[in-house]
């Protein structure tokens, strides 16, 4: 059994803690998805975080998030599923855990553990092909946070 598949990376930032972790917390009007225009429907107040969202231009797959705990500007963890007419590819879900650390106060650095379900059944070779992925858009998301911190929506967006 291969559930989950679990990728780590990390990342330095040019920014402050404070703004890395705004980028990251769906209930900061400076969150990097918000700021890319991403349709958000809001949790109902004082209830839990639980938010749904889509891509503009790509409303038919919504991602369905419940933050788990977060810790001012230390740590945030989440888990997100997808809703969608057909599967999306073989996501099932995942949570995603991020630390920050100030390395001064203009830099800090990102910690990002992302576990994923998948569908049951992949072989060796599919199985493999998923981790490539999955590596790979992490790694991809973690550079296109660097970019925003520091050169706003139009370094994020060129990415």
């Amino acid at each position: 059994m291969y559930n989950p598949v679990t990728v780590s990376v990390d990342g330095e930032i040019e920014a402050t803690v404070e703004r890395a972790f705004e980028l990251i917390d769906f209930s900061s009007p400076g969150n990097a998805l918000r700021e890319r225009g991403f349709v958000f429907t809001e949790p109902e107040e004082g209830g839990p975080e639980h938010y749904t969202f889509h891509h503009p231009h790509m409303d038919d797959i919504v991602h369905q998030v419940r933050v788990i705990r977060k810790s001012d500007l230390k740590m945030y963890e989440f888990e997100t599923t997808l809703k969608s007419a057909e599967p999306v590819g073989n996501f099932v879900k995942s949570k995603s855990f991020y630390t920050f650390t100030a390395i001064d106060g203009a830099r800090c650095k990102l910690d990002v553990t992302e576990s994923t379900w998948l569908s049951e059944g992949l072989d060796e070779e599919d199985l493999a092909a998923e981790v490539v992925m999955l590596t790979h858009a992490l790694q991809n998301h973690v550079v296109r946070l660097a970019l925003h911190a520091v050169q706003g929506i139009e370094g994020a967006t060129s990415f």
